[in-house]
């Protein structure tokens, strides 16, 4: 039986027999150019051997390996680390942080396209969202949507005392009263010093305690401030101001509103700017009629709570106007520590309107009403309001939160 060798890619294979020549010829395993031997000596093309390729395929010339020269030094080969799949969580993170991207750009667009591009303008309109909640009046206001944002951000002080009998029943004393404003959300108030000094010395007065001594009773000083009649709070005392006529009050109340302070140099202000008032002076509730007499008194006889002792109207605030009559300048009083750069204006106070806030047009407390001076042979009056950038810093340290325009 015939032998046959092959010999492809230098390599010598076989001895195989016809027919396993033919099952690697149909399996393409041996090709025309392929060589083949019987004898393991004498070679000859594949394709040449007529009954193994009947087609007569010329051969083709076996394949050169072109030979590359090696460069002289083989360059670097960088390694791409392994891949690692994408956590999802940095996916949502990023889609997030993508959505709050595209919300702020809008609103900045948004601003930029309604107010021209004026980055003062724009400012204060971004303040405006995250400040709601702030007084803001507008020539559009009513007096109707002005009176109820001044109920709710404007307080009626009273300062007085509790006083508790052996048998264990309770009274309340009214010793005087003040005016105090709104000035964040959370329940923090500011008034003068005066409203609320005389309550703070009786709280460590030697003569309140030989009083309850020696008539067997207790004496509790009290501030109490009211939102109208109906809305009573017992008030503590925060801060007060060693060098300026300023008080911080703290109630535990809930108000949807509350005022902002004006952070704007007082020496800018124009003479004749429109201002505002706003408070509960005891003019306005005064006895203007026998009648009216009869009744206090007979309220002064029954009362138990501090709230008897006064008529209703007492409750209601009041609303006077003026305009700044001259340049902010200093007032000196000797009962504090520095001189306070005050605002002069002829919107009128009186007693019981100390501590309320002095307003612009748009609701922005520019001072604490303070002082109300009258002189002359014609009874001239001066109407003083401390202003609030000198004291901003004491502000800022006691009351958290408050807002400044």
């Amino acid at each position: 039986m015939a032998q046959w060798y092959i010999r492809m890619r230098g390599r010598t294979l076989g001895p195989f027999t016809w027919d396993k020549m033919l099952e690697l010829r149909d399996s393409r395993q041996l090709q025309a150019f392929h060589e083949v031997s019987q004898d393991n000596r004498s070679w000859q093309t594949a394709g040449s051997i007529e009954n193994l390729f009947p087609s007569k395929i010329t051969a083709r010339p076996p394949a050169v390996t072109p030979t590359i020269a090696a460069p002289a030094m083989s360059a670097p080969v960088r390694i791409a680390p392994p891949k690692r799949s994408f956590p999802w969580v940095w996916l949502i993170v990023g889609g997030v942080c993508l959505m709050i991207f595209v919300l702020c750009s809008g609103i900045g667009g948004l601003l930029y396209y309604r107010y021209g591009g004026s980055s003062q303008v724009i400012d204060d309109k971004i303040a405006n969202l995250t400040t709601a909640g702030i007084v803001e009046f507008s020539p559009h206001s009513d007096q109707a949507e002005i009176d109820r944002t001044l109920k709710e951000t404007v307080g009626l002080v009273i300062a007085g005392a509790e006083i508790t009998r052996a048998d264990g029943s309770h009274v309340q004393l009214p010793e005087s009263t003040g005016t105090c404003f709104t000035v964040t959300k959370d329940g923090y108030l500011l008034t003068n010093q005066h409203v609320v000094n005389e309550t703070d010395k009786l709280r460590h007065s030697r003569d309140r305690t030989d009083a309850e001594e020696k008539l067997r009773i207790k004496i509790t000083p009290k501030l109490w401030v009211f939102f109208t009649r109906d809305q009573k709070y017992d008030a503590e005392i925060i801060h007060i101001s060693d060098d300026y006529d300023m008080a911080v009050l703290k109630v535990e109340r809930k108000s949807s509103r509350c005022f902002a302070l004006s952070s704007q140099n007082p020496e800018e202000l124009p003479r004749g700017m429109p201002v505002m008032v706003c408070g509960f002076p005891g003019v306005d509730r005064q006895a203007i009629s026998t009648k009216e007499e009869i009744d206090a008194a007979m309220r002064k006889k029954a009362a138990r709570v501090v709230e008897q002792h006064l008529p209703d109207r007492a409750f209601d605030f009041s609303l006077r106007k003026g305009v700044i009559n001259v340049k902010p300048h200093d007032f000196k009083d000797d009962l504090w520590t520095k001189p306070a750069l005050c605002i002069q204006h002829d919107a009128e106070i009186f007693g019981g309107n100390s501590g309320g806030p002095l307003l612009r047009e748009d609701g922005t407390v520019m001072g604490i009403n303070t002082w109300k001076v009258t002189g002359g042979k014609d009874q001239i009056r001066f109407n003083y309001s401390i202003t609030l950038p000198q004291i901003r810093k004491e502000i800022e340290k006691y009351i958290p939160g408050a807002m400044w325009r």
